[in-house]
């Protein structure tokens, strides 16, 4: 049985940039005032996600970011990382780079293991979403999450194939970001399920077969979703309910006013434009605008859009959404 007690909030953490000498590189000093910032409400990160360009980063950048979640800006935290790769030599190359690493020997954050998605291939069958991840699990030791992104892999886990992977023992998370629900409205012993498709908040833990959530918008509003679990165990679901429908609007806007942006992808540019905006307040147009990892910034005009829509539907700074 899952443990319902566990933290039900996780988050895939944004990772930011800098120039230098003509390279993009981790930019520590943003990162570590970004984590610092969402701390008081959110304690478990994946890193190198989608949300955190983990298909696009090089193993050099991947290194980097690894190295500097062993640091004390992640104490207290526990992690897990992405181990993308469009082939399943890629997926166990980048899986045996992270078990190499200094996190997983004895990291700032406690590292809980690696998640996976299935091979990038629209005519992979069950069969082979199995063969994958078995030969995954063969060569590696860490416990493993399963990441069902078929916007991405052109493919799709079937409940059969989640509950043979769950038998092992390796499995400890199935996260689900198709929007589907499939797998949770099934159910699946022994492991946790968490939501990666943003708005029903609420409605994923009551009714929807999921034990939390697992959401970009973390970076940005880890109050607020804070405040619905919070409300939850109080007993006070109408008031879980409004802070649920009223973020689901905010985010609905934001993905919205982010999808004419032609470069990076919209959970990694809204968490992003709307985090720089938190960060500076007033200041933020004097600060150069965030770097993606494309080398493009985020347009201006975006962030004012962003700021716009926020105003409009009673989002404030720091994570919060006003609710009476």
């Amino acid at each position: 049985m899952v443990n319902k007690a566990v933290d039900r909030l996780w988050v895939p953490l944004i990772t930011h940039y800098a120039e230098a000498n003509g390279r993009r590189v981790l930019d520590r000093a943003r990162m570590a005032a970004h984590v610092a910032r969402i701390r008081p409400y959110v304690r478990q990160f994946l890193l190198a996600g989608s949300t955190g360009d983990g298909w696009e980063m090089g193993d050099d950048l991947l290194t980097d970011l690894l190295d500097f979640a062993a640091t004390d800006t992640f104490a207290g935290t526990t992690l897990v990382v992405g181990a993308l790769g469009r082939t399943t030599g890629d997926v166990v190359r980048r899986a045996t780079l992270v078990e190499g690493s200094a996190l997983a020997r004895a990291g700032g954050g406690r590292f809980a293991g690696l998640t996976v998605c299935p091979p990038v291939d629209a005519s992979a069958d069950q069969v082979a979403i199995l063969a994958h991840y078995r030969t995954v699990l063969d060569a590696t030791s860490s416990p493993l999450q399963i990441y069902e992104l078929p916007q991405v892999t052109s493919c799709s886990l079937q409940v059969e194939t989640v509950r043979t992977l769950a038998a092992t023992g390796r499995v400890n998370m199935f996260k689900d970001t198709s929007g589907q629900d499939r797998i949770a409205a099934a159910g699946v012993n022994g492991i946790r399920l968490v939501r990666g498709a943003e708005g029903g908040y609420v409605q994923a833990l009551r009714g929807g077969g999921y034990d939390g959530w697992l959401l970009s918008t973390g970076n940005i509003f880890g109050a607020s979703l804070r405040r619905i679990l919070e409300a939850l165990d109080a007993g006070r679901e109408a008031d879980a309910m409004q802070i649920s429908d009223i973020l689901s609007r905010v985010v609905a806007a934001l993905f919205d006013a982010a999808s004419q942006t032609p470069f990076g992808n919209a959970f990694s540019n809204v968490s992003r434009g709307v985090d720089h905006l938190f960060a500076y307040g007033e200041r933020w147009r004097d600060v150069a605008m965030p770097l993606t990892f494309s080398g493009n910034r985020l347009p201006e005009s975006m962030l004012a859009l962003f700021g716009e829509r926020l105003l409009h539907l009673g989002a404030v700074g720091q994570g919060y959404v006003k609710h009476s």
